[in-house]
């Protein structure tokens, strides 16, 4: 039911996995020296913003059973909010889309509501619940863009029927080849007639990811954070430090170690000179 493009909440499938599945695709456009472009997009608040009336929609034409359909209306409607400013508490007040924080349900009902998300031959989509990258290659840059754009085209008219908004100004377009230039006049893909900036690296699914897939960027900002992280433990994990020496190791495994390993499949590929750091 789920598409295989969404590895969002799925068993068996970790940010890791379709990191790995971007990353292949670029490295296959540099092999039959095709570019490689990726737009990021930035969908504005996809949890809270989730149309409850569109859900119910989409849920019955999936044909759910109608009273899993009434059991999760009953789930999403009758929700009231109250904001408090020092003693002062406002009147109760309806929430009328979004899903409900920290539900176990909540997750599947996002994955189902994006799950009939535009698709066209000529691009691939890499989903992660909201952070979304779709891509598009060919030798030619222009063609990249054309094919982008063209997405885009269908997009715009899903995101509006289904209420969904994405910020342009925050999302983010990026030209994957081992040239050393880009040609001269490349028009900006748009999304409701706002260019997609163009950025030469881009954050995607907690990885820096650069025009070369050098991993230059992202192992300089991983080995600032560790050293930053290793800081504020200094104290605990010093020669000084009282702590039993099994304490201090458990310490640098689930704080430090996460920081400077993660996505290291996908960057251990990086020169020497880069992981040396």
């Amino acid at each position: 039911m789920i598409i295989p493009q969404q590895c969002g909440f799925r068993p068996q499938c970790s940010t890791v996995h379709q990191l790995l599945r971007v990353t292949e695709l670029i490295h296959s456009g540099f092999e039959k020296h095709d570019a490689t472009g990726i737009l990021f997009l930035d969908i504005a608040k996809a949890f809270d913003k989730i149309w409850h009336d569109g859900l119910l929609i989409k849920l019955i034409r999936l044909d759910f059973p109608g009273p899993l359909i009434k059991s999760i209306h009953c789930f999403l409607t009758h929700r009231s909010f109250r904001v408090r400013v020092d003693r002062i508490l406002s009147s109760p007040r309806p929430i009328r889309s979004g899903l409900p924080q920290g539900s176990l349900s909540s997750p599947l009902l996002f994955t189902l509501y994006v799950n009939d998300i535009p698709q066209t031959d000529s691009s691939h989509l890499a989903m992660f619940a909201d952070d979304t990258a779709v891509i598009s290659q060919n030798k030619r840059f222009s063609v990249v863009i054309s094919n982008l754009q063209h997405y885009i085209s269908l997009l715009e008219l899903w995101l509006n029927d289904w209420k969904i908004k994405v910020n342009a100004s925050k999302s983010a377009c990026l030209m994957f080849t081992r040239r050393s230039q880009l040609p001269v006049g490349l028009t900006p893909v748009t999304i409701f007639g706002q260019p997609v900036p163009r950025v030469n690296v881009a954050k995607y699914l907690g990885l820096f990811l650069d025009a070369k897939l050098t991993f230059a960027y992202h192992i300089e900002q991983t080995r600032r954070k560790a050293i930053a992280v290793h800081a504020m433990l200094k104290k605990l994990i010093s020669r000084r430090s009282k702590l039993a020496i099994w304490h201090k190791v458990l310490l640098y495994k689930s704080i430090i170690r996460p920081v400077m390993c993660y996505g290291s499949q996908i960057f251990g590929s990086a020169g020497m000179c880069h992981l040396k750091k």
